[in-house]
């Protein structure tokens, strides 16, 4: 694949975005995914851009967010093999938008209608909720509700997706062998 260049090794990569709920464990899931496929992974910029400013943040930050994922997301496919994973993605910052706000800048829209992926690993909020200063919803009530809206959202959008739940390794093996059954 090394051979190929430019856009024709770009189509033949598998663009997957770990998307969910906060605390669903998608940094984490993302990290042993592209461990076991040995590629790069884009993080999740909104982590970084937080621990910077807060939890004080604006509707526009999410805008800035949106283009800082975008960048990562690029990096990560340039150095890619024939994976690629985004800890996130731009459908996040449009839920956690309409959650926050009920409202989404339609730049963020447009830019997700874009990005294109071939599959979105959907984290079931199963796991056990840990503490974190960069967290707003700590209730599984709540993290139950944007569950559903991004399933909502995938399908109105008729974006490819599969639901991963389980806990510690299951977690992994779950995902493992979705991506194993969809891209064989």
């Amino acid at each position: 694949m090394d051979i190929l260049s430019g856009e024709k090794r770009l189509k033949l990569l598998n663009r997957i975005a770990i998307v969910g709920p906060e605390a669903s464990g998608k940094s984490e899931l993302t990290k042993k995914l592209a461990t076991h496929f040995d590629t790069s992974f884009a993080p999740e910029f909104a982590r970084e851009y937080l621990s910077r400013i807060g939890l004080d943040y604006k509707k526009l930050d999410l805008l800035k967010i949106a283009l800082g994922q975008i960048e990562e997301e690029e990096k990560a496919i340039k150095h890619a093999k024939e994976w690629v994973f985004f800890d996130t993605n731009l459908l996040v910052i449009k839920v956690w938008s309409l959650f926050k706000y009920n409202s989404i800048d339609a730049r963020i829209t447009y830019f997700q209608e874009e990005r294109e992926y071939d599959l979105h690993l959907l984290l079931r909020p199963d796991l056990e909720y840990k503490d974190d200063p960069l967290r707003e919803n700590p209730s599984l009530a709540d993290r139950e509700t944007l569950f559903n809206i991004y399933k909502e959202e995938l399908i109105a959008s008729n974006e490819r997706f599969e639901i991963v739940e389980g806990n510690g390794e299951n977690r992994l093996k779950n995902a493992l062998a979705i991506l194993h059954s969809t891209f064989n």
